[in-house]
């Protein structure tokens, strides 16, 4: 297959997939690699789909294939992309707002399962650090000179720090 042929196959296939996700987004809703692809033309015609077999083109590329391959060219594989990402987004409200429906009250049950998960092993950590603390402070109380106890505390200090700066143990969103 030489490279016209490849590019006019991206644009045939593209425009099979964006179709397809218009129609039916709720089977794209957890690909987040395509979600990123969708968000611009350049990450879309970069795109690499080895399922639908879309191969990775430049934009200037898919743009030429396009106009020369459909009636209003490029423009209407940039519309069946926006509309792609709308009908994604629809579905992702839909399927997680509608708790009515036992499969939005399955979505639900998920979506609290994790983030109850999230929260066991972000009490757990700050568990731990309370703990340690409690150590470190035993260890301060122990200690006989001023000066001894505040570059102790100095160090604890230091090391709570670069314990809760990991991110780790800091409150989600």
């Amino acid at each position: 297959m030489n490279s016209k042929d490849a590019n006019e196959h991206k644009v045939v296939r593209s425009q099979k997939l964006l179709k397809e996700i218009i129609t039916t987004p709720a089977n794209f809703i957890h690909n987040e690699k395509l979600q990123i692809a969708l968000k611009s033309q350049g990450r879309f015609a970069k795109f690499d789909f080895p399922e639908y077999e879309i191969l990775p083109c430049s934009l200037n590329t898919l743009k030429t294939a396009s106009d020369a391959l459909l009636n209003r060219g490029f423009i209407e594989l940039d519309e069946l992309r926006a509309n792609a990402i709308i009908a994604i987004e629809k579905a992702k409200v839909s399927t997680v707002a509608n708790t009515k429906t036992r499969t939005g009250l399955k979505y639900k049950v998920a979506e609290l399962k994790e983030k109850n998960l999230i929260l066991m092993n972000r009490h757990s950590e700050m568990r731990n650090i309370v703990s340690l603390l409690k150590a470190e402070l035993k260890k301060i109380a122990v200690i006989e000179t001023e000066e001894q106890r505040l570059e102790q505390y100095a160090f604890i200090t230091k090391k709570t720090d670069a314990m809760l700066s990991l991110g780790i143990f800091t409150e989600s969103k």
